[in-house]
């Protein structure tokens, strides 16, 4: 069941889940928890969105679960659905994969710039009140009993300590 957006403040301590990170995984990563209620904060040390794609494909079982929370048909309208893949030595084709059997409402999957899967995640996370804090870094974190401490270097050149849970690349 979609949740609907809602800004928070973390939860009675004032802790929330910090991601590190905005690309694919953490932005993903971030609807699904605020879908189940858990409180979040994005941030990434890029100043913007990379034009670079690592990944290209948001395969069809992601896209059901992404549908969980947001209205993943955006991500087909978008990209080109994955159906066949052919395989070439030499210029000459020696083997191809049908996928058009996969049961999935997505299919197997749709072939999309990683730059459009975030900026579709993005705009998600947005109307929820959740936006990537850009040119903000993880400097260092300490384990507590009960939560993380972290230190964050922000665009402006100040250090900021936050009591969080932490997700994503380190």
């Amino acid at each position: 069941m979609k949740r609907p957006c809602g800004a928070s403040d973390g939860d009675e301590n004032g802790c929330f889940d910090l991601f590190c990170g905005a690309g694919p995984v953490g932005l993903s990563l971030a609807a699904q928890l605020h879908a189940l209620g858990v409180s979040c904060q994005i941030f990434d040390k890029n100043e913007c969105r990379s034009d670079q794609s690592k990944a290209f494909v948001v395969w069809g079982r992601s896209l059901e679960l992404l549908d969980t929370c947001m209205d993943a048909h955006e991500f087909v309208t978008v990209g080109r659905p994955v159906r066949k893949a052919r395989f070439y030595q030499a210029g000459r084709p020696f083997a191809e994969l049908d996928f058009t059997t996969q049961k999935s409402e997505f299919g197997t999957g749709v072939l999309i710039p990683q730059s459009a899967t975030e900026r579709l995640l993005e705009g998600y996370l947005s109307e929820c009140d959740l936006v990537v804090q850009r040119s903000t870094e993880l400097l260092s974190f300490e384990q507590g009993d009960h939560d993380v401490t972290c230190v964050l270097r922000e665009a402006k050149g100040g250090t900021e300590n936050r009591s969080c849970e932490i997700s994503g690349r380190l």
